[in-house]
This record gives C-alpha cells, structure tokens and sequence, in this order.
C-alpha cells in the first residue's frame, strides 16, 4: 500500500485548477479509508466537503464523499487521530 500511496501523491501533485485540493484531499482521505486510518480520513474528508458540488456530477455521486466520512466517523474514535501518521491538512 505504501507504494500506492507514493504514486497517489505523485500524480495528485500535478493536478491543477479550482478543484485541485478538493481531489487531493478526498484522494487523501479515501486512501486513509483503505487503511484504516479513520481519523486521517475524517480530517481529509471534512476538508473536501465545504465545496464538494464544484466536482460536478450527480448528486449521488457528490453524496459519496458524505457516506465516507460517516463510514470513516463510526469507524474511527477520538483517540484515533493519528497525527504524525501522514495527515495532509493543507
């Protein structure tokens, strides 16, 4: 998985234009999902959500980001926040 997340952040660091940060934090946070790192994917969904309609789409589609972070809040507990574990607030 580790090299899986090299490529990720490789290739999300060469989007540009108004939803970048919006795809690399989702990106970031449906990663931490696959490794269950509830707490990471909380922090990086929560960044996405405040413009997510701007990805376009359905709404169904957009609504996938929402069951995520709920998926990853149920998961996850409060001392589940594994800061120095590659969280990418930015």
């Amino acid at each position: 998985m580790a090299g899986a997340a090299h490529e990720l952040d490789e290739w999300l660091a060469q989007i540009d234009g108004p939803t970048a940060r919006l795809i690399r934090h989702a990106s970031h946070g449906f990663l931490a999902i696959a490794q269950s790192r509830w707490g990471v994917a909380v922090l990086e969904l929560e960044q996405a959500l405040p413009n997510h309609e701007i990805l376009g789409g359905s709404r169904a589609q957009r609504d996938l980001l929402l069951e995520a972070l709920a998926f990853a809040r149920g998961r996850g507990t409060p001392l589940d926040h594994q800061f120095g574990s590659g969280v990418r607030a930015s």
